[in-house]
């Protein structure tokens, strides 16, 4: 009732690419730079602006389907897959589609049965004690996220100095529908099978924050 070489498999963190890409460009407005501005209060308003942002991209989380059935090796003996379906068609049918309600769907909906569970006609438990099914393993979609700040110094009277930082994350209010990656192993059982219920990041927020030197 045990196979350990079943235990080595991928890692519920084994994200293959990982892109961070991070800059800054002084705008070209202002006292000291190409496009001079004599005004002072203008100046101090639209001149001596440091833009910034942050890139993040990455290839989707690992996760596994699961039967909840304990029919080899103690824990989970994994799916069986029928009718000619290979992991292949499952990986391909990993998306983001409307689904019931609010909810999405991060498969495609043909494998998922009227019950809400996977689709029998496709994925199956394994049923019979000693069984061992397909231990399979997806990935989830390559999601990305882009945060910009602003940085401006003013000067004080004296040595004193302030600086203000405003701070955008999300600046496109672009939603990142989870799959399973982030969630845990789907069970194919679930009356849920194939939904997520809400993004897994935030939606778009400002921060400010000042700093005084003296």
């Amino acid at each position: 009732m045990r196979d350990r070489s079943l235990d080595d498999t991928v890692a519920h963190y084994d994200v293959r690419h990982v892109l961070q890409a991070f800059g800054t460009y002084d705008l070209p407005f202002g006292r000291d730079r190409h496009f001079r501005i004599s005004n002072p209060i203008l100046d101090g308003i639209v001149g001596g602006w440091t833009l910034g942002g942050t890139l993040t991209a990455q290839s989707g989380s690992p996760f596994r389907l699961t039967s909840g059935r304990a029919t080899f090796n103690q824990y989970d003996a994994g799916v069986v897959l029928v009718n000619g379906t290979t992991v292949e068609d499952l990986q391909n049918a990993v998306r983001i589609s409307p689904g019931p309600g609010l909810n999405r769907y991060w498969i495609d909906p043909k494998y998922i049965g009227p019950d809400g569970r996977a689709n029998p006609e496709f994925i199956q438990l394994p049923s019979t004690p000693g069984e061992l099914g397909d231990l399979i393993i997806l990935r989830g979609k390559a999601t990305w996220t882009f945060d910009t700040a602003l940085n401006k110094d003013f000067n004080l009277p004296g040595r004193a100095s302030l600086r203000l930082h405003v701070t955008v994350t999300n600046v496109f209010n672009h939603p990142i529908w989870g799959t399973p990656g982030w969630s845990g192993n789907p069970s194919i059982n679930s009356t849920t099978f194939g939904q997520t219920g809400s993004p897994i990041n935030g939606a778009r927020q400002m921060y400010l924050r000042t700093e005084i030197s003296f």
